[in-house]
C-alpha cells in the first residue's frame, strides 16, 4: 500500500506504521478462512462482469447454510464447489479424477469410499455449486438432490428420490420461435456424469425421478451464473425450510421452478459483505476493512467481461438498467426484429443456426 489519507472514527488510536510493534498488528485466529475469504473478497472487488471464483461462492454459500435453522442444517449440505474435471467432455479427464479418488479411501465398518461421499449420506438434502466448461460455455450450475433413508440405516440416506440440474445459460442461438431454449445436450450430459458418480460412491439410484426446475436465465454475453447460482442456492434452502416445517411429505414443495427476478449486481454485493465479514471474523473482529480512495478520472486496471482491462472507477458500480423480469417459461426472446429463416417442416425448438454460427441479435428477458 502507498502513501495516503488514513480517515479513523476516533475509537482506536492511529499508530503510524514504522512505529508498530508486533503486539499491535493482529493475527487471525482462524487461518484458513482468512486466506478463503481475503481470497475471495478480492476477487469480487476486482472483477466486475466475470465469472466469480469458487472460493467467494463457497465462502458465501457456507455462510448461508451456518444462518439455516438448527433443524434444517441436520437435513441439509451445501459441499463446496466441484468442477470442472468431474463434469468434462473428456474421457480421460474424468477418468483421472475418478483414479485420484480412489487413492482417498474413508473405511469404516461396512464401505470403503472417497470420504466426501460419506458426508453426503449424512443428510437428506444435497444443494451442490458446480464447475462447467463445455462448448456452451464456463458456467455455474446448480444440482440438488432428496435422498432417503437405507433400510436398516436411517443414518444413511442412499437411495435418491429426486434431483434437478438447474442451469442459467440458454442456447446462444434463437430457434424459429424466436426462443433461445434451454441447454438439453449439456443437462442430459450432467445427468450422465452425475448418476456415475452417485453409483461410486454407493448410491442408490434406480428410482431416481428427475424435476425440470428453471431459474432466471442469464442474458447472452453475460458473466453472472456465479451470481444466479448464489441466488438459487438461498432460495432453495428456503424452499426445503418449507418442506420441513410444513411436514416432509412432498419434495415437490422444492424442485419448483425458482424466482423469476435476479438481480447479478445484488447478490454480488451480498457476497462482497459475506466474504468482507467472515475476513473480520477470522481476526475475532480485531481487524477493519479498508476502502481504497482513487481520484477522480483515474483509471485503474480491473478484470470485465473475463478480460482483463483499463476502466473508470465508476464502471465497478451499478448497472444504471435493471434487468428485466424472466419470462413465464424462463427463456430469453429475440428482440421484436428478429426474423427466423424460412425452413419447411423445420423444428420449431431447433436453433435457428448452429452454435457460434448465423444470426446475432440482442436478447431480452
Amino acid at each position: 500500500m502507498g502513501p495516503g489519507w488514513t480517515v479513523s472514527d476516533g475509537v482506536w488510536e492511529h499508530v503510524p506504521q514504522n512505529k508498530r510493534r508486533k503486539r499491535d498488528v493482529p493475527y487471525p485466529k482462524y487461518i484458513n478462512y482468512t486466506y478463503r475469504a481475503m481470497s475471495g473478497l478480492s476477487s469480487l472487488q476486482i472483477a466486475a462482469d466475470a465469472p466469480i471464483s469458487m472460493t467467494a461462492l463457497d465462502t458465501s454459500c457456507d455462510h448461508t447454510w451456518k444462518c439455516l435453522p438448527k433443524e434444517i442444517r441436520q437435513q441439509l449440505i451445501i459441499p463446496p464447489p466441484n468442477g470442472p474435471a468431474l463434469w468434462s467432455l473428456k474421457d480421460a479427464v474424468r477418468a483421472d479424477m475418478y483414479q485420484k479418488m480412489s487413492l482417498q479411501i474413508y473405511s469404516d465398518s461396512t464401505a470403503k469410499r472417497y470420504r466426501f461421499y460419506e458426508d453426503l449420506m449424512k443428510k437428506q438434502w444435497v444443494v451442490w455449486p458446480i464447475w462447467v466448461e463445455d462448448e456452451w460455455g464456463m458456467d455455474y450450475v446448480t444440482i440438488c438432490w432428496h435422498a432417503l433413508a437405507t433400510a436398516g440405516a436411517p443414518k444413511s440416506f442412499s437411495r435418491i428420490a429426486g434431483f434437478a440440474i438447474i442451469d442459467p445459460r440458454r442456447h446462444p442461438n434463437p430457434n424459429l420461435k424466436g426462443k433461445h431454449i434451454t441447454l438439453n445436450a449439456r443437462s442430459t450430459r450432467i445427468e450422465e456424469q452425475l448418476r456415475r458418480f452417485l453409483v461410486n460412491g454407493g448410491y442408490d439410484v434406480a428410482n431416481m425421478v428427475r424435476y425440470d426446475v428453471r431459474c432466471s436465465p442469464m442474458r447472452i454475453g453475460e458473466a453472472s451464473s456465479g451470481e444466479r447460482c448464489f441466488a438459487n442456492v438461498k432460495e432453495l434452502c428456503s424452499n426445503i425450510c418449507d418442506w420441513y416445517y410444513g411436514g416432509m411429505n412432498d419434495e415437490r414443495i422444492v424442485f419448483t421452478n425458482l424466482s423469476r427476478w435476479v438481480q447479478p449486481f445484488q447478490q454480488r454485493v451480498e457476497m462482497t459483505g459475506i466474504n468482507a465479514w467472515v475476513l473480520m471474523a477470522s481476526f475475532e473482529y480485531n481487524a477493519r476493512l479498508a476502502v481504497e480512495a482513487l481520484m477522480p478520472g483515474e483509471r485503474t486496471e480491473v478484470t470485465a467481461n473475463g478480460a482483463k482491462r483499463l476502466v473508470y472507477a465508476y464502471d465497478l458500480a451499478a448497472p444504471f438498467e435493471e434487468p428485466a423480469i424472466s419470462a413465464q417459461d424462463f427463456l430469453l426472446t429475440a428482440t421484436p426484429g428478429f426474423q427466423a429463416p424460412k425452413a419447411a417442416g423445420a423444428n420449431s425448438n431447433a436453433p435457428a443456426t448452429p452454435p457460434g454460427q448465423g444470426i446475432t441479435c440482442k436478447t431480452t428477458l
